[in-house]
């Protein structure tokens, strides 16, 4: 993307954008779309989660970051990223980057921050987005989508006991995202939209591809994280309660470092079982789009008693997790923070239960604020 400097605030840059004729803004590039993607933060200076192998430039409130990296052809190559606050806590970010240049760069800053998150779409926040954009555009097609197995959204007449995840390309895909829920128990977890003024795909990792520029396709974009933004603040709100730290305090003469630990619960609507807990545990660690591994596992048969430590093997962060039929208790150990506890989470809503709220943990009232 070649955007010129100058001083823009987002809506300036975003106009900018449909401004510049396409031939200059995709330069040497062979596809004319534009990712956008948005991530959570907890501080000001999320540009150290980039590191000094990114070179910024000030576009006023927008910050260009550019890296070098190697394709996977060996040669060398520049990712150009466009980085602005779209709220206080919520960062949007544009590109017209490929994903191996995006792989390289973007993903792996963002996987390894302890201050940045990817917004989370739960399984129902995306029905709604979609339920918004088909009633919006009624005759609108989906061209492309990708679908997973997820028991708790939809029964399967065929093969139910199976995981599957299916992709789908074709003008009829408003049907057949129908019959692949009906006969195979699969949601979407990725859409792609096209209608005669929006052309747009959606996921539910929080990156959003206008694969059409113009106003319509922004403001569809902001109009559909409008629609969501509340409750993925609550989460965030929520998460970043839940922590393990270290409180100084004088007793006489000595200085003391006594941790103190938040607890987080994640509430079930449905009951979980001790078979539920096991695939749980096994799926999450066969998908490659997880990074949670867990040791030290514990289960009890009759009323469930099920116990592990979770790792997030890209932020090397650790916490512990105890369950019953009713909740899952979250206490977090060392190097946990907010990215970890909101990537979990999304987790049991997208495989254990949709419906699912987190929430603080109190000995004394059992519950503080949710995210429901």
């Amino acid at each position: 993307m070649h955007v010129p400097q100058e001083v823009y605030d987002l809506e300036g840059f975003c106009q900018a954008l449909l401004d510049i004729d396409e031939s200059h803004l995709f330069e040497g590039q062979h596809l004319h779309q534009i990712k956008t993607y948005f991530y959570l933060t907890e501080h000001d200076d999320w540009k150290a989660s980039f590191g000094q192998s990114y070179q910024e430039e000030d576009y006023g409130e927008i910050t260009k970051l550019t890296r070098e990296f190697t394709t996977r052809s060996g040669e060398a190559g520049r990712a150009v990223f466009y980085a602005a606050y779209y709220e206080d806590d919520l960062l949007i970010i544009f590109t017209s980057a490929t994903e191996d240049a995006i792989d390289q760069t973007l993903e792996n800053s963002v996987n390894a921050s302890k201050e940045l998150a990817e917004m989370p779409i739960v399984p129902r926040d995306f029905q709604k987005m979609n339920e918004m954009v088909l009633s919006k555009y009624e005759e609108v097609d989906i061209t492309e989508f990708k679908s997973k197995r997820i028991p708790d959204l939809a029964d399967a007449e065929i093969r139910p006991e199976y995981d599957r995840t299916m992709e789908y390309k074709g003008r009829d895909g408003r049907q057949t995202l129908k019959e692949f829920r009906q006969y195979y128990g699969v949601v979407p977890v990725r859409i792609q939209y096209e209608h005669e003024d929006i052309a747009l795909r959606i996921d539910t990792n929080g990156k959003f591809t206008l694969i059409r520029l113009n106003n319509a396709t922004f403001t569809l974009l902001f109009e559909l994280i409008e629609e969501v933004l509340d409750h993925v603040l609550d989460i965030q709100e929520v998460s970043q309660e839940i922590r393990f730290r270290t409180e100084k305090r004088r007793s006489g003469d000595l200085e003391l470092e006594v941790p103190t630990v938040t607890a987080g619960q994640i509430e079930f609507q449905k009951s979980f079982n001790r078979l539920m807990a096991e695939e749980f545990v096994q799926n999450a660690g066969n998908r490659s789009d997880t990074p949670f591994t867990f040791t030290d596992v514990s289960m009890e048969a009759g009323s469930l008693d099920f116990t592990a430590t979770v790792t997030d093997e890209q932020r090397s962060a650790f916490f512990n997790i105890s369950a019953t039929e009713d909740a899952m208790r979250i206490v977090p150990k060392h190097n946990c923070a907010f990215p970890s506890l909101i990537r979990f989470y999304q987790l049991l809503t997208e495989t254990i239960d949709e419906s699912a709220q987190i929430t603080l943990f109190d000995d004394e009232s059992a519950y503080s604020t949710s995210a429901s």
